[in-house]
């Protein structure tokens, strides 16, 4: 939408000591002038813009084109306005144009941007030092992921071996370790459990695919499959406890009737402890509901 620069010291100005009507022409005036101060419009026409009558206009002009000896301007004898051919040229109307009235604008934009950079420069400092601290802490919960992962894993190797003798057990705990750095909160949930019977699930489902003929061909991380997440019910949930701690037992059962075994005193000594635990915590939830 045009619009039309208005000094504010018009106000000081002698024009503004005229009539009402008077200066009410004069900024319809302004209002319709061109870029240039070129105002094209015959008498009529400024009447109808300015809402007053044709003999008002008529003064306004003859006053706008008469010297004023009270103008703050002496240029073309304090005129206002010239008749030209298309209209009314409005004389000091580049003066106004020219001036620079966005300083304070510009110096308050100014300080509004530093302060702003300043407040965006303090906070993305902030967020820096946040992040270091968030991915610092990730790698210390990684590393003790990790290694709970590796206990847990050494301490159920025996059963491991005997159980799931066509599966290479090192390739596929590369590959959980490769799970738990890359979902480290499903990691981080699955640590709070049995991460025994975790393994085992893994193993269950990787047992048709991977096998030793094929462990060379390792998988990417972005490949692996997590562990299957089921929204069971509690009666669910402990019936497939309960059937995965008697697998267990059966397993560590069949690990110490091997004559094989008997050769590894320290695997007897983990598969018996393992063992005894089983047993205990399939009597804790066999005793809970009266499950047989």
């Amino acid at each position: 939408m045009p619009f039309v620069k208005l000094d504010c010291k018009i106000l000081d100005k002698s024009i503004w000591r005229e009539s009402p009507e008077v200066c009410k022409v004069w900024i319809t005036l302004l209002a319709m002038a061109d870029s240039d101060g070129l105002v094209e419009a015959a008498i009529p026409g400024i009447a109808d813009r300015a809402r007053v009558s044709i003999k008002s206009v008529e003064m306004a002009l003859r006053k706008f084109q008469a010297p004023d000896k009270y103008s703050s301007n002496p240029e073309n004898d304090g005129k206002r306005i010239s008749r030209v051919q298309e209209g009314f040229q409005i004389l000091n109307y580049g003066i106004y144009r020219e001036k620079d009235y966005t300083a304070v604008v510009r110096q308050r934009r100014h300080r509004e941007k530093v302060s702003h950079r300043d407040t965006v420069t303090a906070y993305a400092s902030a967020s820096e030092s946040e992040i270091e601290n968030k991915i610092e802490r990730l790698k210390r919960e990684s590393g003790v992921l990790q290694e709970k992962f590796n206990s847990a894993w050494m301490e159920g190797l025996p059963l491991y071996k005997l159980k799931y003798q066509n599966i290479d057990l090192d390739f596929q705990f590369e590959n959980i370790i490769d799970w738990v750095k890359r979902e480290h909160g499903k990691a981080k949930k699955s640590a709070t459990g049995n991460l025994n019977l975790f393994f085992q699930r893994w193993l269950n489902r990787e047992r048709p695919r991977f096998n030793k003929s094929t462990a060379h061909e390792r998988i990417r991380p972005n490949m692996i499959e997590e562990p299957p997440a089921r929204d069971l019910t509690p009666e669910e949930a402990k019936a497939e406890k309960i059937k995965t701690l008697q697998d267990s037992i059966k397993s560590q059962q069949m690990f110490l009737s091997n004559p094989n075994a008997r050769k590894d005193q320290n695997a007897i000594n983990i598969v018996t402890l393992n063992l005894a635990r089983f047993q205990s915590e399939l009597a804790s939830l066999q005793a809970e509901g009266g499950t047989k």
